[in-house]
């Protein structure tokens, strides 16, 4: 679906109309560019949506690199998310990974760990292979590598998931 057409021409008052639609927009949270092209798309023409998009980014108000680096501390350190799952995040939201934005391997392993925490209850059978196989299945879903799922499993088994890191 289209907004009001692609028509080249379009009125100051469509673009200021636009400009003030991604202010509400960015106000709310922060956006990639896809994002807002795409929300500002449905109701404007998109000349004037990629002037506004190009303005904004001019200005310092859009930035896809500062977004990724900040969702991919923020999934790291709140949800739990490995590597692979903020990837693949990024890139649904039209995001390319920034290099630095990734955690390093000590970080991801000590977000293996919490994940692990909080899926574990405190005395579960390690030994248990149904225990294990869902643990594993938990990090995997949460995009954690098998280098790290399997560390965290040989942890638990040998008890010393719950020993500080």
């Amino acid at each position: 679906m289209t907004g009001a057409g692609d028509s080249e021409a379009f009125s100051e008052d469509t673009l200021r109309a636009a400009r003030a639609a991604a202010y509400r927009l960015l106000a709310r949270r922060d956006r990639s560019r896809r994002e807002l092209t795409e929300r500002l798309s449905l109701k404007f023409p998109r000349t004037a949506v990629a002037a506004v998009v190009e303005q904004l980014a001019a200005d310092g108000l859009l930035d896809d690199d500062r977004l990724a680096r900040r969702l991919s501390e923020s999934w790291a350190a709140e949800r739990n998310f490995g590597p692979l799952r903020i990837r693949r995040e990024l890139a649904r939201r039209g995001l390319a990974p920034v290099a630095d934005a990734i955690p390093d391997p000590d970080a991801v392993r000590a977000a293996a760990v919490r994940a692990a925490r909080r899926h574990l209850k405190p005395g579960a059978d390690p030994g248990d292979p149904r225990t294990v196989r869902r643990l594993a299945g938990y990090l995997e879903r949460r995009g954690f590598s098998g280098a790290d799922i399997r560390a965290i499993v040989r942890l638990t088994r040998q008890g010393e998931l719950w020993s500080d890191p």
